[in-house]
């Protein structure tokens, strides 16, 4: 698949071009201080998702301060990364390369967020492939998944169950069961049951 900075933005509805996100460059300690005051947690506490959740899922009663609208962007944005953007491992994780780009909330629409994602699943590829190259046979692909499968699904030709592609982002006409039909129907009749193959249609 070809795919481009475009296509996640249709698929997901992120924020389209801006600053590009480094995968290679960690947060400083200026950086993780930064990122802990506006989360306001203790300096030298390390920052998890438990933090995340209790500012996510805190009652606002009155209306919020831009501390607190600060806050809340960032414990947005670290935790949609860890469970959806992308998730790494079996567990999620705090990803602290992001941190420079949330040093100043106001700012964070300002960066390639869909070039962002489709970056960490390029990476995500080239270390199966290695992988599979070494003889390993127990592989996880990490990343956005959900952006992965949509696009495909989303450019098969199912007859009667397409939905058309009327609606954006296109992830809002994808709910589980549908794409679980999806699934079903796209796989390939083979006679080696511990194998799936994805294909059937077009």
């Amino acid at each position: 698949l070809e795919l481009n900075d475009t296509d996640v933005n249709l698929v997901l509805g992120l924020p389209l071009g801006g600053v590009d996100i480094s995968l290679a460059k960690r947060s400083s300690v200026t950086d993780e201080m930064l990122i802990q005051k506006i989360l306001h947690i203790p300096r030298g506490s390390e920052i998890t998702l438990g933090h995340l959740e209790q500012i996510l899922v805190r009652r606002y009663s009155r209306k919020m301060t831009k501390v607190k609208r600060d806050a809340f962007k960032v414990a947005a944005i670290l935790y949609a990364d860890a469970y959806f953007l992308s998730p790494k491992g079996n567990n999620a994780k705090i990803n602290h390369y992001l941190f420079p780009c949330l040093k100043d909330p106001d700012r964070i629409p300002n960066f390639n967020w869909c070039g962002y994602v489709l970056n960490v699943l390029r990476e995500s590829a080239k270390k199966v492939q290695q992988a599979l190259m070494g003889g390993k046979k127990s592989i996880t692909l990490e990343g956005c998944l959900v952006f992965i499968m949509v696009y495909y699904l989303d450019n098969k030709d199912f007859g009667p169950m397409n939905k058309g592609q009327h609606t954006l982002p296109r992830v809002h006409d994808y709910n589980y069961d549908y794409i679980k039909d999806l699934v079903k129907k796209d796989k390939c009749a083979i006679q080696d049951k511990n194998v799936v193959v994805f294909g059937q249609t077009k």
